[in-house]
């Protein structure tokens, strides 16, 4: 038995059009959301103080600072972490 596909070449055309008209809108809502949730990690990261550390005049938020947003994989993935050595 065989079997004969008609049209595969057409339907590949209208994907990679499809692919294209669509991608910037993924981008658009990749970089929003990775922008909101970086946005939401420095807003509950802890941020030390002369009382919490017991060094007068210590200014903290280097950990809050380091909290990076990278868009990668042509803006389909989102990459929020802190880079201060520490940052568990």
């Amino acid at each position: 038995m065989k079997v004969r596909l008609l049209g595969v070449d057409t339907l590949s055309k209208a994907l990679k059009q499809k692919s294209r008209n669509i991608t910037p809108a993924i981008q658009r809502i990749v970089r929003k959301h990775g922008a909101a949730l970086q946005q939401k990690e420095m807003r509950t990261v802890p941020v030390g103080t002369p009382q919490s550390t017991g060094i007068k005049g210590y200014v903290g938020g280097t950990l809050k600072r380091s909290i990076t947003l990278d868009i990668s994989g042509n803006g389909r993935t989102a990459i929020v972490e802190p880079t201060a050595h520490y940052a568990a």
